[in-house]
Parts: C-alpha cells; sequence; structure tokens
C-alpha cells in the first residue's frame, strides 16, 4: 500500500498532533460516502488515538493491525481461534532524499513491535473500533500451537514450499488433521484462484514437535497469476481429542527478474545535451514457458519521451535484448526508466541514473 504525508498545523486537535500528517491521494474505499483518506495525524497513529479525525482508524488499521482468525459455526456464536500480532506494518518505508534507497519509518508511526507501549496502542485503538471487547475473547493457550511459514524469496516460474510446524504442549499424544489451501491473491489482499489443496493427518508425540512441507510447481499457479504475483496461503486444522480448531494464513510475492539497462562503451564517457548514445535492454525469461506478446517500454525525463519497442517471443530460459538510441535534450541527473511485459510475465523492471552535460563546444580553426 502507498499513501502520502505533509506536514501542516492541526488547530482542530489538541497541541502535540500537528506536523506529519498522513493522507490518500488515491484510496480504494469510501470514507463517509466519498473517495477520501486522511489527514491523519502520525502521532496519533502511533499512540492508538483513533478517535481523532480523519480516518484514522483506517490507517491505523494498515499500519498495526492485528490478524485474527475465527470460527463461525451454524449453532454457536463466533469464536476466535488465532492471533497474528506482527504481521501488519512489518516495513514502513519512503524513499531516502537525494538516492535510490529504502529509508524505514516503520518507528514513526508504531512503537516496537511486541513492546508493551505497541500493545496498549492496538488494544486503545480497538476499544473505539466496532468489536471493542475483541482482546477480551482471546482463546485459552491451545495444547497444539502451529505456525505457517512462507518462502523468504521465490522466482516466479520456480517451485516453492509452505511449511507447517506444530508444537504439542500436552503430556498426552495429540492426532492433528489439517487443510493447507494456496490462492493466488490481488495485492489488495481478495483471493483469486484456488490452485492447492492438501490434507495432513498426523501423530504428535507428548511434548513433540513436527514440520511439515507442501512442494507447490509453477504449473499449478502460473496461469492463475494476477497483477504483482502475490499468494496466499491458508491453513484449517483439528485436534482430534479435544476438537479444538485452530487457523491462520500468510501471504507472499513472487520476485522477477530484473531489467538490465547497460550503456556499450563509447568513445567518451559523457553524455552531452544533443549528442546520442545507445542503451542496451535486457533479462533472462526465468519459466519454462514461451513468453508472448512482448513489449519492452523505456523513458527518460529530459532524455527520451514515453517509447515501446514491438519485440519477438523470447524462448524458455533464452535472454530477450534490445538496443535503443537516445537523444538527451537537457543537462543534470536524469534517470533512464525502462520495462518488459508480456501476456505470461510482467512487471520486469530496472533503472539507471546517467550525468547529462552542457553541449560540447565546438572549436573553429581559423
Amino acid at each position: 500500500h502507498v499513501w502520502n504525508e505533509a506536514w501542516m498545523t492541526r488547530p482542530d486537535l489538541p497541541p502535540g498532533y500537528g506536523g506529519w500528517q498522513a493522507f490518500d491521494a488515491t484510496p480504494q474505499e469510501t470514507s463517509e460516502g466519498h473517495y477520501k483518506c486522511g489527514p491523519a495525524s502520525v502521532h496519533a497513529i502511533k499512540n492508538g488515538h483513533v478517535y481523532y479525525g480523519y480516518d484514522t482508524k483506517f490507517i491505523f488499521a494498515e499500519v498495526n493491525a492485528d490478524c485474527i482468525s475465527w470460527v463461525c459455526p451454524d449453532d454457536v456464536p463466533m469464536y476466535q481461534v488465532f492471533q497474528q500480532e506482527k504481521g501488519i506494518g512489518v516495513k514502513i518505508s519512503t524513499k531516502a532524499v537525494g538516492k535510490d534507497e529504502r529509508e524505514d519509518i516503520t518507528d514513526h508511526y508504531k512503537f516496537s513491535e511486541g513492546t508493551e507501549q505497541e500493545r496498549l496502542a492496538v488494544e486503545k485503538a480497538v476499544s473505539h473500533g466496532s468489536r471493542p471487547h475483541t482482546y477480551g475473547e482471546r482463546p485459552d493457550r491451545a495444547d497444539v500451537e502451529f505456525s505457517i511459514q512462507a518462502p523468504d524469496e521465490v522466482i516466479v516460474g520456480h517451485d516453492f514450499t509452505a511449511s507447517v510446524t506444530l508444537h504439542n504442549h500436552s503430556n498426552e499424544e495429540r492426532n492433528v488433521s489439517m487443510f493447507l489451501t494456496a490462492h493466488t491473491m490481488y495485492y489488495t489482499g481478495v483471493p483469486v484462484t484456488q490452485f492447492h489443496k492438501e490434507k495432513f493427518v498426523v501423530t504428535l508425540q507428548p511434548n513433540g514437535q513436527m514440520t511439515l512441507h507442501a512442494q507447490i510447481e509453477p504449473a499449478q499457479y502460473m496461469e492463475y497469476l494476477v497483477d504483482q504475483g502475490a499468494i496466499k496461503l491458508n491453513l484449517l486444522g483439528r485436534v482430534k481429542e479435544n476438537r479444538r480448531t485452530f487457523a491462520g494464513q500468510t501471504d507472499f510475492r513472487f520476485s522477477v527478474p530484473r531489467l538490465n539497462i547497460h550503456i556499450p562503451a563509447r568513445e567518451t564517457p559523457t553524455f552531452p545535451v544533443g549528442k546520442e548514445f545507445v542503451v542496451e535492454l535486457s533479462f533472462k525469461n526465468p519459466l519454462a514457458v514461451k513468453l508472448t506478446n512482448t513489449e519492452f517500454h523505456i523513458e527518460g525525463p529530459g532524455i527520451q519521451k514515453p517509447k515501446v519497442i514491438s519485440y519477438r517471443d523470447v524462448r524458455p530460459l533464452e535472454a530477450a535484448r534490445t538496443l535503443v538510441t537516445m537523444k538527451p535534450v537537457r543537462s543534470g541527473k536524469r534517470k533512464i526508466i525502462a520495462n518488459f511485459q508480456s501476456k505470461q510475465l510482467h512487471d520486469v523492471q530496472g533503472h539507471l541514473e546517467i550525468e547529462v552535460t552542457e553541449p560540447e563546444e565546438v572549436v573553429e580553426s581559423s
């Protein structure tokens, strides 16, 4: 998710709530019937003071919510089976000033995860939400606890492994049955297509531990991927002896190869205004399938207007390359931005910064 900040006074709020304010210039949901979000005091967000306007509850949930799983039986009220306290707002970032690096600003929006201050902020925020007694409904500690792990990084088109770890805290055997499912997912978190479902039935020894793995191949997920290549893993299980249910989920995104932007060796290392130079764009197809409907897109403010280059099909594991001639029109630090698109693989991106100099002087001999 992306949002904006602005520095302003807040005479409508108590002293101390001015300064940086969070707002969203492109909200995807309505607030009071209109597509708007903020401004919300960053100080109020950090401390869970969600009763101060505007849309502070919504932004707090984006950066410091707990993920709670509920079971909704037909015959009894719904009840909690799992709480994940550290899955939201892990790396809140902004672009560093003057350089292409990530600057971590997580501590602007929340206290360190798991500290007393952070927990108090969450509980204060929840007390002003639609279910103020959520934390009074916490389930007792289960004798079988679980965790579900997604891979740290997977290049799209490769196998990946999902893992589930079970801990039996009782002094007796526990028989557990579980279903692990995998869905493709929009960046908003909405699931699209289930492409994997696997059942596990295991016996845990007293005070024992077990880790289970599910191996998933590209043929199962490739045709169902959408926009940013996100995957959601869901786990639902039951302990036979006490009929205790547990559930949880996690997600991850596939990474794509980087588009290389390279300037071949030239007689002069500088880039003067008005003088052409050649740029090479290249990357290697990581998939075991042919890429079709392929295009390179390239642009560079002050160097090159947006340009689309139609390309041929790219065979599995083949390198794709094309050359582009560019001519700077303005001096200074300039950035070349390019990406590769195809029917099977999207958003292969790259960028390169160059220094454009003033036009070279022409010395005439008499």
